[in-house]
């Protein structure tokens, strides 16, 4: 058996999912119970989807988007949640340019 289908490798997708779950309150005690039952999910989901007309191409479709999705999910929260010591500063500081000063009891910028 092949570890990727429609060309995406399967680990990974499953990872990332396991990630989506803990970052909505799934106990890390849970964590490879529901890799292993995703593993299962996908694996069977795919088989009985491919074994339909026209269904390997939705199966491959279906497969990608989610892994597609889930790596711009991560790309946007490795941009939003970078150190703040980067040489790239999104305030225009790395260019030359002074931050302004904060005032007593005043959020940094981009905190909530």
């Amino acid at each position: 058996m092949d570890a990727d289908y429609g060309g995406v490798l399967i680990v990974p997708t499953i990872v990332g999912l396991v990630e989506v779950g803990k970052r909505l309150g799934l106990r890390t005690g849970y964590a490879a119970p529901v890799a292993v039952g995703l593993g299962l999910a996908i694996t069977l989901g795919y088989a009985l989807v491919a074994g339909l007309p026209g269904g390997r191409e939705l199966a491959d479709a279906g497969l990608r988007g989610v892994a597609l999705g889930l790596s711009a999910a991560g790309l946007y929260s490795a941009v939003k949640h970078r150190s703040p010591g980067d040489a790239q500063e999104l305030d225009g500081s790395a260019v030359g340019r002074p931050r302004r000063a904060r005032v007593d009891g005043e959020r940094p910028a981009g905190s909530r």
